[in-house]
């Protein structure tokens, strides 16, 4: 052996003790004790490897020194030398575990010598065990944290892979839609120059007449948006998304704009339209134009929502802690199924009949040139609410 074991021997014969050590010495670090409560002080202090008691000793027994020994220092071999007659509360103790062996007296010093070195082996062949086993238990913690980090890397990269399809799927869309917005927009624009050559020529001619005039400036208003919705769809078949020129705006004013416009549509003007204000006047750093687009598409949106005559509320929540300005469009209209709530965002998905599916995704694109976000939630009474968020800096 490489490395010399410890082993206590323990008999009240000082004589014995002799001859034990005299045995040993040359194979083991030996300790000796003449009692029990040396022993226990002499294992509490050393490293001991084995114990090997006699019975019949005063004040404790063999049995009783080795119990004690296996509740402090369960991984010591424990043998116990006894005469024949103590046998019967050898082999009690072995059943309970308290000892490994026991020695019959008289011994023969040479195979008490292999019986002492064979269980030495034993003790060399249990720490080995304890020593694979922790690491076996290492080397698995390592392997499920490894399993876990994997797993987590498979669904990061499965999400990458997902977003990945889905924008070539968007990018065909788009690529579709390039192949029809030069044409429809040329053509589209040249009909609403058109329409612009007429109303001027209107305009000259009822200068004096307010109520007209008024009604023509709204008339004029929304050529400029069909205008700048045509030029948008053409940026639906760009990759980069569009940088539009911002200016300072009144957010107050650019909603009741929108509300003034929005009474001359049929479609919305059957409903109730209420606005309520959040604390001042709030000037944020926006493409006004745009941002009326995108107000009005949301309006109709959820005049479309309502079956019969309902209640659309535009509400403004000031600045959030994330430092964006609120705008919701509430309405209590069907409100949007659950199963198609992912889709509404992705160009050609419409529900109805008559729509493209090009407004949503043009309103997103609007907001995200902005560095804003939107999105739709269901309202808790009934209907949906659409929430625009705009950086007040």
């Amino acid at each position: 052996m490489s490395k010399k074991h410890n082993i206590l021997l323990v008999d009240d014969q000082k004589e014995n003790l002799d001859l034990y050590q005299n045995i040993f010495r040359k194979t083991c670090t030996v300790f000796t004790a003449l009692d029990g409560d040396s022993a226990i002080k002499i294992l509490t202090e050393n490293d001991i490897n084995l114990v090997l008691s006699d019975q019949k000793m005063p004040a404790m027994t063999g049995v009783e020194l080795l119990t004690l020994v296996k509740e402090q220092k369960s991984e010591v071999r424990r043998l116990l030398i006894t005469a024949y007659s103590e046998v019967y509360s050898a082999i009690d103790a072995i059943n309970k575990g308290s000892v490994h062996r026991y020695i019959s007296k008289p011994c023969d010093m040479d195979e008490l010598k292999q019986i002492v070195l064979q269980e030495l082996k034993f003790y060399d062949l249990e720490q080995e065990n304890k020593r694979l086993a922790k690491k076996l238990e290492e080397q698995n913690q390592k392997l499920i944290k490894w399993n876990e980090e994997l797993e987590k890397k498979v669904l990061k990269r499965t999400d990458e892979l997902k977003k990945i399809q889905e924008e070539l799927i968007h990018s065909a869309k788009l690529a579709l839609i390039g192949k029809l917005a030069s044409n429809m927009a040329h053509e589209l624009k040249n009909q609403l120059i058109g329409v612009k050559i007429f109303f001027e020529l209107i305009e000259k001619k009822i200068q004096n007449d307010k109520e007209l005039s008024k009604t023509l400036i709204n008339i004029k208003e929304h050529y400029h948006i069909m205008f700048d919705i045509l030029g948008e769809f053409w940026n639906l078949s760009q990759k980069d998304v569009s940088k539009y020129p911002k200016e300072s705006c009144d957010v107050t004013i650019l909603i009741k704009e929108v509300i003034e416009l929005i009474k001359f549509d049929s479609l919305c003007n059957k409903h109730e339209i209420i606005y309520y204000p959040s604390g001042p006047p709030i000037i944020l750093y926006l493409n006004k134009n745009k941002i009326k687009q995108v107000l009005l598409n949301l309006i109709r949106n959820a005049a479309q929502a309502i079956k019969n005559k309902g209640k659309i509320i535009i509400e403004t929540g000031g600045i959030n802690e994330d430092e964006f300005y609120s705008i919701d469009i509430i309405d209590n209209g069907e409100g949007i199924p659950e199963k198609i709530r992912n889709k509404i965002w992705e160009p050609f998905f419409t529900t109805r009949e008559d729509g493209l599916g090009l407004g949503l995704d043009i309103c997103k694109q609007i907001i995200n040139a902005h560095n804003g976000k939107i999105f739709l939630v269901p309202n808790k009474e009934k209907g949906t609410i659409c929430s625009v968020l705009l950086p007040a800096k």
